[in-house]
């Protein structure tokens, strides 16, 4: 049985960690702060998305949620949520969610998104760091991030730790990372005239392959690689949603996408990814001795 958590508002003890730097907590709640948003209610059109899920081969968010499947009545903690409606997104589609950020202006959007998009009874604050979150073990049926894991590279140990504790028994947890395992791509990009996205801190780095190793040493992993050709996106689209877009932009960005699904399709093509979806769950071994405990 899951237990259910207790929220925790700002009055929490924030102590720094040697997981996320200072760094990142000065930057995001700064950056979150400076957000003017006129409305902060889901569009219908993005509901509409990611509640179909029409092409999960092609875009990673929409794997993200095929694989969360169905969530109505689950308990899920989704990590550093900033200001994704993702989280909100869950909560609609009938999840109790738990949307945690080491940022309190990142939580402060949250409540405010939950609350215009009509789900604020279904969405909790919780201000902190996944170092060591102030929940009892197995309290959540899934724990889900985007863009949690890259940030954390310094010290995955107590991370995968705390999620393992978690989970619940048969939990899982869903996470899309952005990712860099070609020196070469690497060069590459960085010659390329496009800026970062905005929301993206100055100590970001992709995910490692050490690090994805990591992941695979400490649970039984499943990933999906996105984003070779579908790096292109960015240049089009140059931070409008693809909702926005041109008939033209959108056939050049479902091409470079179509080109994506194939390349990887294909053996030892991961390296050349730019982002990934992960699934991560308890190794068998590990499930199988705490049912005999």
């Amino acid at each position: 049985m899951v237990t259910k958590p207790a929220p925790i508002g700002r009055d929490a003890s924030l102590q720094p960690n040697r997981l996320t730097s200072l760094i990142d907590k000065n930057w995001y709640n700064e950056f979150y702060s400076e957000q003017q948003n006129e409305s902060l209610a889901v569009r219908p059109e993005i509901v509409r998305r990611y509640s179909e899920l029409r092409h999960p081969r092609l875009f990673l968010l929409e794997r993200w949620f095929e694989i969360l499947d169905k969530v109505k009545g689950k308990k899920i903690l989704y990590l550093a949520c900033g200001h994704d409606s993702s989280g909100v997104l869950l909560a609609m589609k009938g999840a109790e969610v738990w949307v945690s950020d080491i940022a309190f202006e990142a939580v402060r959007v949250q409540v405010r998104m939950a609350a215009a998009s009509g789900v604020a009874d279904r969405v909790q604050p919780v201000v902190g760091s996944c170092e060591q979150l102030p929940f009892p073990g197995h309290s959540f049926d899934m724990v889900v991030g985007a863009g949690i894991w890259h940030h954390l590279q310094s010290d995955l140990q107590t991370p995968c730790s705390e999620v393992a504790r978690l989970l619940a028994p048969n939990g899982f947890g869903v996470f899309s990372e952005p990712i860099a395992q070609s020196p070469l791509l690497e060069k590459l990009r960085k010659r390329v005239p496009v800026a970062a996205p905005i929301s993206v801190s100055p100590v970001c780095r992709p995910l490692s392959t050490d690090s994805l190793d990591f992941l695979r040493q400490h649970f039984r992993l499943e990933a999906d690689f996105f984003q070779c050709f579908g790096r292109v996106t960015r240049l089009i689209l140059r931070g409008s949603p693809l909702e926005n877009a041109s008939p033209i932009q959108r056939f050049t960005i479902y091409l470079v996408h179509h080109l994506d699904r194939f390349l990887f399709s294909l053996p030892s093509t991961e390296r050349f990814a730019g982002a990934v979806v992960l699934k991560i769950s308890a190794k068998r071994e590990a499930t199988s001795a705490v049912r005999a405990a």
